[in-house]
């Protein structure tokens, strides 16, 4: 399942038979906000990528419905434009070209969580959560009034990735 799909430039690259897309306005198969999907969907799903509303508050809720969502063995919860490259980037409301938003807060939630997660600096970052049971999850917001300078102090202790072969070997390790 992808929310936010956009333009479709991922949720068309995605070779899998079954899948959904959620997007208010454009792309995807499906035309809700993801809080009305999430309200009465019933399906479950084992991946989820995240590239909606580039608001933390949004992006937090998102996170903590797909959780939810995942098949009963857990899965994968994926969260786009976890790094800005600078403080305009990630102002919200949005006053630049490229924008990723505030969504990079739910990483200092996620460090003060029990959640196994890694950003991988690729594409704005993305931000790859294994969860291998639902049970366990707990999320708290923690960084609702962060700023860019907490942004820049969290980047040196994050669990990061430099590339897809990092992520590989990251998930090799680690039997799901």
């Amino acid at each position: 399942m992808e929310i936010g799909c956009g333009k479709n430039d991922l949720f068309n690259s995605v070779p899998a038979s079954d899948k959904v897309g959620v997007d208010p306005v454009s792309g995807g198969t499906i035309r809700l906000s993801s809080d009305s999907f999430f309200k009465n969907n019933k399906d479950q799903y084992d991946f989820v990528f995240i590239d909606g509303l580039h608001e933390y508050s949004q992006a937090f809720n998102d996170l903590k419905n797909s959780i939810n969502v995942l098949s009963k063995s857990g899965g994968w919860v994926f969260l786009h434009d976890m790094l800005p490259s600078s403080c305009a980037e990630q102002l919200v409301p949005r006053v630049s070209q490229s924008w990723t938003g505030d969504v990079w807060k739910i990483l200092a939630d996620l460090k003060a969580s029990n959640v196994d997660f890694k950003v991988i600096a690729f594409d704005h970052g993305i931000c790859a959560i294994r969860v291998r049971s639902k049970d366990k999850i707990v999320i708290e917001k923690v960084s609702e009034n962060l700023d860019y300078l907490d942004y820049k102090n969290l980047l040196n202790s994050l669990p990061l990735l430099n590339s897809f072969d990092d992520f590989q070997l990251w998930v090799d390790s680690n039997e799901i």
